[in-house]
């Protein structure tokens, strides 16, 4: 599983726990404790009916997307990557036609994934090949950051999620432990019996060996977030079973595919530490699960939370790395635990999950390769100033996938739509015809659509100009950064400007375009309009009157509301402007 390279000099990375290799006995050795956490992405594909597959004549395209997504991921140098859930049968599904393993046909579409991440695997922590970063950073800076300076060095492993929704299921064929509705779906699932149950269980087995052959290193398994294991597990879906018998369906499961797959295969088990719902499952049977699970598998990582739970465990609320306690209660409440243990949520810095490490065996981060492919890279280099970091808005990847959509980043638009923009075109297509020569480009405003359109205009060759009349990049990012809790949006007006510099774009503030001055514009070949959004204005009576104020006008003028406020409108604004004043003592009324 070596990557082929030169030796070379070895050199200390900034952040030395994080680029430590972790050796998992038989299973391999990963390249550093960084792993990719599993998240729909919603480019997972449909299920076909079985009748159907023989006519499907390229099984590669069904998952060509997916494929590139996780080939970005691992030109970033990222130890691990876990791949979105993939169900082990029809019933647990998270919806009609869902995505799911369960035959031949299936394992052999799973191969363009696994074949790209080997492929795209580096060695050591250099920038790609035609990166607009190698090509900047060695220019500007006499240090080689685009070759790599390992002299051992390991493929980045990718392993499949293997999750059954359960009683989660949005059709009706669900199944549970009990026959008890999930408040987050309509359809009340059926009560597996014994011989469904040990039916499951098998499917899960079969999974994982499907898994297996579409050369997967290992399998997830997903225990944790309100989850089929999940509600048998706890004693609030599963409230007439036995200890043992709760305990009996994971540990099963992850013995029979040990048992299928082999010592060389990694097993990890996503184990909930928190269900944070009223009845969930005892920290003393936690720790006993922990115990039984110990010898099987090769890797815990922590779930916090089921979907159905009232606290917030990933939105941009929660402070960095607030979960972490229960990977440190879990280890000093187990001592004799022998099976490294990740910790998540939260979590999308270097410097931060360098200290958890103090704690953890490895890191967990989904969102944050969203948000940046290179972070290991970025890390590794000591350029963490240039990673795009995620925000937790969760705006353009939860809020896309409840809603049936493709999942992207608000930071970052080239997320999951690898296929459809080149960075390595060294001029971007922009009308200019065929030969593609630079052009000279205006963007008129500064917010994070036209900052994103402008930076990757100049990656790829073009003279870049923004014009906007403000003193300041950041358009409405920086009305957003003002609300309590959403401080992480700093992180991306940081980042732009590192990189307008950086890259050398020009930058025109306190300039405003207008009919009479609209004459400027005819030096440029080309003029972006990324003005963003203006308040919406309601026609209702009233409205022009001089206690009426818009959001706008609150937040970047700092009107004075006085001691008592209506708020008209309960969407994400209306609940910011709501969070804003109540942390300025006003009388809030929406």
């Amino acid at each position: 599983h070596k990557v082929k390279h030169q030796k070379m000099a070895l050199r200390t990375p900034k952040f030395p726990k994080l680029f430590t290799p972790l050796n998992l006995d038989k299973a391999g050795t990963l390249k550093n404790r960084i792993i990719m956490g599993s998240m729909h992405t919603g480019l997972e594909g449909h299920s076909l009916p079985k009748i159907l597959q023989g006519a499907f004549q390229n099984p590669t395209k069904k998952l060509e997307r997916l494929a590139q997504f996780y080939a970005e991921r691992a030109k970033g140098g990222v130890g691990l990557i876990i791949t979105g859930g993939f169900s082990p049968n029809s019933a647990g599904t998270l919806y009609p036609l869902g995505s799911k393993l369960d035959s031949s046909f299936e394992s052999d579409c799973h191969r363009i994934v696994t074949q790209a991440v080997r492929e795209n695997s580096v060695c050591g922590y250099p920038y790609p090949k035609g990166s607009p970063y190698a090509k900047v950073i060695i220019q500007n800076n006499n240090n080689d950051f685009a070759r790599s300076d390992i002299i051992e060095d390991y493929e980045t492993k990718i392993c499949l999620q293997i999750l059954h929704a359960g009683r989660y299921a949005a059709h009706p064929f669900a199944v549970s432990s009990t026959d008890q509705m999930s408040p987050i779906s309509p359809f009340p699932p059926k009560k597996l019996g014994v011989s469904g149950v040990a039916s499951t269980i098998r499917d899960f087995v079969d999974c994982a060996v499907f898994a297996k052959e579409a050369g997967y290193h290992g399998v997830e398994i997903m225990g944790s977030e309100g989850y089929f294991i999940n509600q048998f597990l706890s004693p609030c879906t599963n409230p007439n079973a036995s200890l043992d018998e709760r305990l009996s369906l994971p540990v099963n499961i992850v013995r029979g595919i040990r048992e299928a797959c082999g010592d060389d295969f990694i097993i990890i088990y996503r184990i909930s530490l928190a269900d944070l719902v009223e009845n969930g499952m005892p920290w003393e049977e936690v720790i006993e699960l922990a115990q039984r699970l110990d010898e099987s598998v090769s890797i815990f990582n922590a779930g916090i939370g089921w979907h159905e739970s009232r606290v917030p465990t990933i939105a941009t609320m929660v402070p960095r790395a607030t979960w972490s306690w229960t990977v440190e209660k879990l280890k000093k409440s187990l001592p004799s635990l022998s099976t490294p243990i990740s910790v998540t949520n939260r979590i999308n810095a270097p410097h931060t999950a360098e200290k958890l490490l103090d704690v953890a065996d490895l890191v967990t981060m989904a969102r944050p390769f969203l948000a940046d492919e290179l972070f290991p890279i970025k890390a590794y280099n000591g350029n963490e100033e240039l990673i795009n970091t995620c925000i937790g808005c969760n705006q353009a990847c939860l809020d896309h996938v409840f809603k049936g959509k493709t999942a992207s980043c608000l930071v970052n638009p080239h997320a999951c739509n690898e296929g459809k923009f080149n960075y390595n075109d060294p001029i971007l297509p922009l009308g200019a015809g065929g030969d593609k020569a630079p052009l000279k480009v205006a963007v008129i405003g500064a917010g994070p659509a036209g900052l994103s359109f402008a930076l990757t205009a100049k990656k790829l060759g073009h003279d870049v100009t923004i014009i906007d009349k403000s003193s300041d990049i950041g358009g409405q990012f920086n009305i957003a950064k003002l609300i309590p809790g959403k401080q992480e949006f700093y992180e991306t007006l940081k980042y732009f400007k590192k990189h307008l510099d950086l890259f050398g774009v020009n930058i025109k503030l306190n300039h405003e375009v207008s009919a009479a001055n609209i004459g400027e514009l005819t030096q440029y070949d080309k003029v972006v309009v990324a003005t963003g959004v203006s308040p919406r204005i309601p026609a209702i009576s009233g409205v022009n009157h001089e206690k009426v104020i818009s959001y706008y006008d609150l937040l970047s003028q700092k009107r004075p509301v006085g001691k008592k406020v209506a708020v008209l409108g309960a969407g994400g604004i209306g609940f910011d402007v709501a969070d804003y004043l109540l942390h300025s003592d006003e009388e809030v009324f929406s």
